[in-house]
């Protein structure tokens, strides 16, 4: 059975919910051979001798990376987020929702750790260190984004990474250090407002598919009601 948050999902959801995908397997790339392996802290470069469903040899390069972590963050009804940093990738810098990367959950006693719990555990985390929250004692909910667990593939073409989104509603009374926050946050009942955030200030695909995913799931539940 799925989970929606820490709980089971009642049958009401469980039938809302999408089936698992039923699109046709195309056949698999055959291994011929490893050119080289790169590793890293941070990634693996792969790059391998593929045998194509047509036949073709090919010379394929692939990352190997952590999975990601976005975590939309809502206080007294308003999207709020870390102060904007700036991203090497592009020289710019850029309004992104607090994120991370998900680590392999570790042994413990011989007992690995339960992949939701550690996922909740990861997002306490990243709140802590980008908006100083104390701990879970600030948290009234956590809720995944994704349905039953499965992540988003980033870029399927060159990386294994994929992306798991969460919804965080921090309590009223949370105090939240505003030299740690953007000096701008969003009216999340407001429509127009979190339009104009999509259009103008988050650029980064990863928050931004996040957001929407969020916004279409609060329409369905306006929906159903």
């Amino acid at each position: 059975m799925s989970q929606k948050g820490d709980r089971p999902a009642t049958p009401e959801e469980e039938e809302r919910e999408p089936p698992l995908s039923t699109i046709p397997q195309a056949p698999k790339y055959k291994v011929m051979g490893q050119i080289v392996t790169l590793e890293s802290p941070w990634l693996t470069i792969q790059a391998e001798r593929l045998l194509d469903d047509k036949k073709q040899l090919l010379e394929y390069w692939r990352v190997e990376k952590a999975d990601s972590i976005v975590v939309l963050t809502l206080h007294n009804s308003r999207l709020v987020f870390p102060k904007p940093v700036y991203r090497v990738g592009i020289d710019q810098t850029t309004l992104d929702f607090p994120g991370g990367r998900l680590s392999v959950p570790e042994a413990g006693n011989d007992v690995l750790e339960d992949p939701q719990d550690h996922k909740r555990n990861v997002v306490i985390q990243i709140l802590k260190r980008e908006l100083g929250i104390a701990g879970e004692d600030d948290i009234d909910e956590i809720l995944p984004l994704n349905f039953r667990g499965r992540g988003w593939p980033i870029n399927s073409s060159f990386s294994n990474q994929q992306l798991f989104g969460y919804v965080a509603t921090l309590k009223e009374a949370c105090c939240l250090d505003p030299a740690m926050l953007y000096d701008k946050s969003y009216d999340s009942t407001n429509q127009q407002e979190l339009l104009e955030l999509l259009q103008t200030e988050l650029t980064c695909l990863q928050c931004r598919a996040v957001l929407q995913e969020w916004m279409l799931q609060q329409q369905n539940k306006k929906s159903s009601l």
